[in-house]
């Protein structure tokens, strides 16, 4: 039979025709025994939306109150922030903010721009390095999210004395270069930095050239804020020297670097001595090599009718070259330059 149910209803009103009870939902009359109050769930059935505790659902399902989930809930999509911000920091019994996150744990730390004030560990997150392979400037306000900087300094290396030209019953011999100091310091006194630091890194002593009887050069120092109070420097080392007699001969090897500024440093070593004991017989002596640094590696020496390897990595100095009698001279290797590293913690 028709049910004739009443003409304009307000949402919650109920009708009953016998044993059975509808209410209106708002947009249909619903059976009340099947349905729960439609303030509590509402069934929008023009627009497929469903509310709880919601009787006008913008959304899929638009829920008003606390939501609890005993299995996992499965997000494809953005999950979108609501009137209450993330707190922008990690006092005790609050959720970590977005970016304080990022400081903590070095993801996309660029794109913090605040001061991280986190409490759940005072040590320091390694971020990054920056590699100065010639002079520059540090700008602290690249890295606003910056803690703490290990700086390594590296001199740079000297030259190798280079071997003379020889007549009959001469010798003539190059020393090898001194290599470079390397220091180190951890700077956690961010605040102390300039915000430019000047960064300096020495150049490679140059080898001697026989052509024009040029002695060789000494390496460069290397630093990071020089004359400051956070200062981290290195000697270069110094250059090989050349001696050309009849008879015997012994060139001079190059002495290693002087002192250094930093928490810790170690001198450069001297280069060593080259020497030619026969001159008619190169293979009574050769040049003197280079010291190796930290950081670098001198190239061999050869006998004294035979050039000397080259030195590599940062500051090694220069290995010397040797001669025996009526040979063509030859220059002296290069030491290598210096560098400085600056590690960023978080």
């Amino acid at each position: 039979m028709a049910i004739d149910f009443p003409n304009s209803p307000t949402t919650g009103d109920t009708y009953t025709a016998g044993d059975r009870t509808w209410i209106w939902d708002g947009t249909v009359w619903a059976s009340y025994g099947n349905f729960p109050d439609p303030t509590v769930l509402k069934v929008d059935k023009i627009n497929d939306r469903v509310g709880i505790n919601n009787t006008s659902p913008t959304v899929a399902l638009d829920v008003t109150g606390d939501a609890a989930v005993s299995g996992d809930l499965d997000v494809t999509g953005t999950i979108a922030g609501g009137s209450t911000a993330f707190p922008t920091t990690l006092d005790s019994g609050t959720m970590p903010a977005i970016e304080a996150l990022q400081a903590k744990v070095g993801v996309d730390g660029s794109a913090v721009t605040t001061s991280i004030d986190y409490q759940l560990n005072t040590g320091y997150r390694y971020h990054s390095t920056v590699y100065f392979t010639s002079s520059g400037t540090f700008t602290k306000a690249s890295y606003p999210w910056l803690r703490a900087v290990r700086v390594t300094v590296q001199g740079a290396g000297g030259g190798g004395a280079h071997a003379e030209t020889t007549g009959a019953g001469q010798c003539s011999v190059g020393g090898g270069g001194g290599s470079g100091t390397w220091a180190q310091s951890f700077i956690t006194d961010i605040a102390s930095l300039a915000s430019s630091v000047t960064v300096t890194v020495g150049a490679a002593g140059s080898g001697g050239l026989y052509a024009t009887s040029t002695a060789a050069t000494a390496g460069g120092d290397s630093s990071f804020g020089s004359g400051t109070a956070y200062e981290v420097s290195a000697n270069g080392g110094a250059a090989g020297t050349t001696i050309t007699r009849t008879g015997a001969s012994t060139g001079i090897g190059g002495a290693g670097a002087g002192g250094g500024v930093g928490d810790i440093y170690i001198r450069g070593g001297g280069g060593s001595a080259g020497i030619v004991i026969d001159p008619a017989n190169p293979y009574s002596g050769s040049g003197g090599q280079g010291a190796s640094s930290l950081l670098g590696n001198s190239g061999r020496t050869n006998r004294a009718n035979q050039n000397a390897g080259l030195s590599e990595g940062y500051g090694a100095g220069g290995s010397g070259q040797g001669r025996v009698q009526s040979l063509t001279g030859s220059d002296g290797r290069d030491g290598t330059a210096g560098i400085v590293i600056v590690e960023l913690f978080a």
